[in-house]
């Protein structure tokens, strides 16, 4: 036992004198606003992180799972098979650790002089909207939230904190905030597409406007049509219903701005005449030349990729044991409408009241809104060249 002991402090000795130079060195992973803000090429890299760590908050590709919350009869935290209830924080996202970084780059950005003029405005557009898009991804699931502007709040131990706290606004407000950024950046961003669509241009600036007025507006109408409205004393749940046609208004507006001047780069891409429903899936799912979507979060092997389809592969399709995750329920599939019927009810019985006997699965789904097949694999249909069985 000597011995070892005596190794031991013989090692501890040697390391600790050959690393002590090692030990006073700075971090070369940590960089400061000064390292980032007068390099243009740390700012672009930085500015990709962010885009990097945005998410669709609540329903995402990084929690597949998370995709079969759309029906109330799925899955809860309890795992797939435990079918019980959803916690009470289920929707809730509160993202303001990244509203504060944005903040903070959004300070050094303007302060910064390795850039020039425009190229700044173009990132400035960028990060607000990035925020934008987080208020937005909050008010549809809480209903107004604390809005703090460009400011980042700094905290000393021992300091009063009451100056830190910002009510909630009202959920009005709060969209009107998302609604006034998108119009503001948008003069700031590039008409011309980016690579893949991953980055905002002005056209992503005026959808998100037209979605988030779109939204306000359905509150202040529905939910005032309701026997007990949603709302609270403040309104910081619950939008007035003489509200809802001016939030209407916005929405229609900027899609028709989208819809008459970026045709140039946008378009329905109907390259297959004679397949819709492949045509629907290729304009959704196929990011490579695609004239149909405006912004998306890219995804590229190896290093940002996501687990979404192994683990929704069906059955007869799967490679190992992850499948199958989530299932589209029948309300989904039935409300894709016969072409010749809007009544998309799944038919069961012919005119007669007699049961249809149908010789193949796939044909219950036959004469369907083509746009079924480009969403749910059902018996039949086909993905990667094969026909799904199970």
């Amino acid at each position: 036992m000597k011995y070892i002991k005596g190794y031991l402090l013989l090692g501890l000795t040697l390391i600790l004198g050959s690393c002590s130079d090692f030990l006073d060195r700075d971090p070369d992973q940590i960089l400061t606003n000064d390292q980032i803000f007068s390099d243009a090429k740390m700012i672009n890299s930085v500015l990709a992180g962010f885009y990097g760590d945005t998410e669709n908050w609540g329903q995402s590709f990084a929690t597949p799972a998370s995709f079969t919350k759309v029906d109330d009869g799925c899955v809860t935290d309890g795992g797939r098979d435990n079918m019980q209830e959803y916690s009470d924080n289920q929707w809730r996202v509160y993202p303001y650790k990244y509203i504060r970084n944005l903040n903070q780059f959004l300070a050094g950005l303007r302060a910064t002089t390795v850039l020039e003029s425009t190229e700044k405005l173009r990132y400035e557009g960028e990060i607000r909207f990035l925020r934008a898009w987080a208020y937005f991804s909050m008010c549809r699931g809480l209903g107004g939230v604390p809005i703090v502007n460009d400011n980042v709040y700094e905290y000393e131990a021992g300091m009063d904190v009451s100056g830190l706290a910002v009510p909630r606004s009202k959920e009005s407000e709060v969209y009107d905030y998302i609604i006034n950024e998108c119009a503001t950046i948008a003069d700031y961003l590039p008409t011309k597409p980016t690579i893949n669509a991953a980055r905002a241009t002005r056209w992503a600036a005026l959808m998100l406007k037209a979605r988030a007025a779109v939204y306000a507006g359905s509150l202040a109408n529905y939910n005032n049509k309701m026997v007990a409205p949603i709302r609270t004393e403040g309104n910081e749940v619950g939008i007035p219903a003489e509200m809802a046609t001016p939030y209407y208004e916005t929405a229609l507006e900027a899609a028709k701005e989208v819809i008459t001047q970026a045709s140039a780069y946008y378009n329905l891409d109907i390259t297959i005449r004679n397949d819709l429903g492949q045509n629907f899936y290729n304009a959704v799912c196929v990011k490579e030349n695609n004239h149909e979507v405006i912004w998306a979060k890219d995804y590229a092997y190896p290093g940002a990729t996501h687990g979404f389809t192994q683990k929704n592969i069906p059955a007869s399709l799967a490679e190992d044991q992850e499948r199958c995750y989530s299932g589209a329920v029948l309300n989904l599939v039935e409300a894709f409408e016969y072409k010749d019927n809007r009544d998309g009810t799944i038919k069961v019985k012919d005119e007669s009241g007699n049961y249809i006997m149908y010789s193949r699965p796939e044909d219950a789904f036959a004469n369907k809104d083509a746009r079924l097949w480009g969403t749910v694999l059902y018996p039949g249909a086909k993905f990667r060249g094969s026909e799904i069985s199970t």
